[in-house]
């Protein structure tokens, strides 16, 4: 290396030089001591006089890297420097490095601001999917901003702000919103916010009028905090104007709000013409009902699986809450009265003031959903058209005169994606759809481009203080954006899945108020449990039935359950057979079904998100890929239902060769990629987890939801860290398919998954 061949271009020498230090940085932490002088023997020993400057300026930071790694950190810091300053071409890498160097050392320099510039500056010239990446760490470091009371770290982003192209920040828009709801940093959001403005009104539009309708409903006051600065030069005793928290976000988003009207009038005039009337597209009363009863259901079989027998108040103020609906809408009744008669002769006071939940309870609820399922069908139509006068603008809307109002969904791709669809034309019938345990309405719009595409409405009747509570459109936006991250970070980089087209298929999906989301819909999906319907509640009912106080005997119910009602396992064999009657379809079909599978399984195994549960797996008919709904992110990322499962149908459908083969290395490769340590996967997603916290417990401080996080990703980086040895691996992950079907493991399910089948 010390030596120069005159024969040997230049540019070979420097690529030869910089593959051999990344390979041992690659392999750092297995190096034997003699390595990791060889590491330094070749930084220091390299002939690089006839290197140019950018060359220079890359070397400079590998070599920062590798002392780094031999706990040398001034000549770090100053070859950092040094690199930064000899190019101003081709530094994205080396400010991230020179950034995730300083996040290491932040435990004891405490620099938080220069972190955030060298992640400001690797930011300026890379594309909007990069970006993401770092700007997750940004947004995650501001926690320590708030922390600690200071606006250091958001100051310092308001004076970069102008070098950081604005469509960086669109993927970040719930986040920036949240924050300046918790008053977080809010004018730094502020200012981002009106950035956005300028380029992207409708995506931020909809985010300000779905937050500004979620704070009016919500009417608790926040704790009070002074409406002028305060400093410690005021008198203690000088009483100040106060205004909640709840009160100074509202004031922000209508000063937004009156901007985009003042800069873009005439998408905001529109955009709240078509809100304001789908908004008016809601649920009947009795598919309302339908929603509440189904929720009480699944509410009671949760927490008897949980061994609790206590009936819960929100079961309670459901039911009462449906018997003051069945009271009090008497213009929507008058054919219905005898319902509305046994309806509250069913639940009297005596029913809901009892204890504990009781069978005849559980019997009472199964009953009434049935009842009012034969009577939506037997009554009301399947497909309905929506009136010429009263839907007039939505049904002459024009997109040759407003031609720039996206579709549901769009609002998160930036212009500068390949492909985008805007709104041409509303079409006047609305079918009613019945999935997860609900009725959707099913709208169809025609694309700018002639497509047709189907969106599910959910728009609630009435909302109630347990919808408040339990409230799942944030935490769903939030793990949307969570599995997003993951697909740019590695899946879509990693050959050794993309050879198995792997990636995360999600679904566009808008809420344009708390109470009314557009939900793409694919017409050939089918849920697994549509395949499987036949009397599926009675093996859930017969499971409560013989269970005991003490859960002990779980085997002997899964065994009787599977004997009685589901001898048969061949269920969705026998269904992709009159699905596809050649062979060509059935193998291809049969291949794709297993990989999804391994794949999401293992995402499951990982994080946590309780995809098994009931009408959880969408199938895609055309070619066999799984579209999972409603995941949730969890904190204990050890507990017994996050290993991998096979159920008994779905075993024998891709039988013991698909086990051994394509289940096994989808699972091996999926799990070795998200290992890699140049991924730095957990750093990325802590963001989300945080913002998981702070919705499901807004009563949690800084402090305490950053402490919560580092748990959840120390958990990670342990099962993570299992995979970073590929013979360690194989052996685990054969652990784990060969588990996956034990009746002992299966049994110890939620019955909701349907472990039977």
């Amino acid at each position: 290396i010390g030596t120069v061949i005159p024969s040997v271009p230049v540019v070979d020498s420097y690529q030869k030089i910089k593959q051999i230090i990344k390979c041992y940085l690659v392999l750092f932490s297995t190096l034997p001591p003699n390595d990791v002088q060889d590491i330094f023997d070749i930084v220091e020993q390299a002939n690089t006089k006839y290197f140019n400057k950018d060359m220079m300026s890359e070397f400079y930071s590998l070599k920062a890297i590798a002392y780094s790694k031999l706990n040398r950190n001034d000549e770090a810091h100053k070859l950092f420097s040094c690199a930064t300053q000899l190019s101003d071409t081709n530094l994205t890498r080396t400010w991230i490095n020179w950034g995730d160097f300083l996040l290491k050392q932040s435990s004891i320099i405490n620099d938080d601001e220069s972190i955030i510039i060298c992640y400001l500056n690797a930011c300026k010239d890379v594309t909007e999917i990069k970006a993401r990446s770092i700007l997750s760490k940004i947004f995650y470091l501001l926690s320590y901003d708030n922390e600690n009371n200071s606006n250091k770290l958001s100051i310092c982003i308001e004076r970069y702000l102008s070098l950081i192209p604005v469509q960086h920040w669109l993927f970040w828009l719930p986040q920036i919103m949240n924050k300046l709801i918790r008053n977080e940093s809010s004018q730094c959001m502020l200012a981002i916010l009106n950035e956005l403005i300028r380029l992207y009104p409708q995506a931020v539009y909809v985010q300000i009028k779905k937050f500004l309708r979620k704070l009016i409903e919500n009417k608790t006051d926040e704790k009070l905090i002074p409406s002028t600065p305060s400093t410690l030069n005021i008198d203690i005793s000088l009483n100040l104007p106060t205004i909640s928290y709840r009160q100074q976000a509202i004031n922000n988003l209508n000063r937004l709000e009156q901007i985009l009207l003042g800069q873009h009038p005439t998408i905001v005039r529109i955009l709240d013409i078509i809100i304001e009337q789908l908004n008016t597209i809601n649920e009947t009363l009795l598919e309302y009902i339908i929603k509440r009863l189904y929720q009480c259901q699944r509410k009671i079989y949760e927490d008897l699986f949980e061994n609790k027998k206590d009936l819960s108040e929100d079961i309670k103020q459901i039911i009462q809450h449906l018997k003051e609906i069945l009271n009090n809408n008497e213009n929507e009744l008058k054919n219905i009265q005898q319902i509305k008669i046994q309806f509250s002769n069913d639940f009297n006071e005596s029913v809901l003031n009892a204890t504990h939940i009781s069978r005849s309870f559980i019997l009472l609820i199964n009953k009434w959903i049935t009842l009012i399922e034969r009577r939506i069908e037997q009554t009301e139509p399947r497909i309905k058209y929506l009136n010429q006068i009263k839907y007039l603008q939505l049904l002459s809307f024009n997109s040759q005169i407003t031609n720039d109002i996206n579709m549901p969904g769009e609002l998160w791709h930036a212009p500068e994606a390949n492909f985008y669809f805007r709104i041409n034309k509303f079409f006047p019938t609305i079918e009613r759809i019945f999935k997860h345990e609900r009725y959707y309405q099913r709208l169809t719009i025609r694309a700018h481009n002639g497509k047709i595409m189907y969106y599910l409405l959910s728009n609630n009747y009435q909302t109630i203080l347990f919808d408040k509570i339990n409230s799942q459109w944030e935490l769903e936006e939030n793990t949307l954006q969570f599995l997003k991250m993951i697909n740019n970070i590695c899946i879509r980089k990693e050959k050794e899945l993309l050879k198995r087209h792997m990636q995360i298929f999600l679904p566009h999906l808008c809420t344009y108020l708390p109470s009314l989301r557009l939900i793409e819909d694919n017409r050939l999906t089918i849920n697994l449990i549509e395949i499987y319907n036949n009397h599926l509640m009675l093996p859930i009912r017969k499971y409560y039935e013989l269970l005991n106080d003490n859960n002990d005997n779980l085997l002997n119910i899964y065994q009787l359950i599977q004997n009685e009602y589901f001898s048969n396992k061949y269920l969705l064999h026998q269904w992709i057979l009159n699905e596809y009657s050649n062979a060509t379809g059935y193998f291809s079909f049969r291949k794709i079904f297993t990989i999804s599978i391994s794949f999401y399984s293992t995402l499951n195994y990982l994080f946590g998100f309780y995809m098994y549960t009931n009408n959880q797996l969408n199938i895609q008919r055309s070619i066999g890929n799984i579209n999972p709904l409603y995941l949730r992110l969890q904190y204990n990322l050890n507990k017994q239902d996050q290993n991998i499962f096979i159920t008994p149908n779905i075993n024998t459908f891709i039988n013991r060769f698909g086990k051994t083969g394509p289940f096994i290395a989808t699972i091996l490769s999926t799990l070795t990629s998200l290992a890699q340590p140049k991924y730095q996967i957990i750093e990325y997603l802590k963001i989300f987890y945080k913002e998981d916290i702070h919705m499901k417990h807004p009563e949690l401080t800084q402090k305490e939801c950053v402490d919560l996080v580092e748990n959840i990703a120390r958990q990670l980086e342990t099962k993570l860290n299992q995979f970073t040895d590929i013979d360690v691996s194989k052996r685990i992950v054969s652990e784990l398919v060969e588990n996956s079907t034990d009746i002992n493991q299966l049994s110890r399910l939620n019955p909701l998954y349907y472990p039977w089948l």
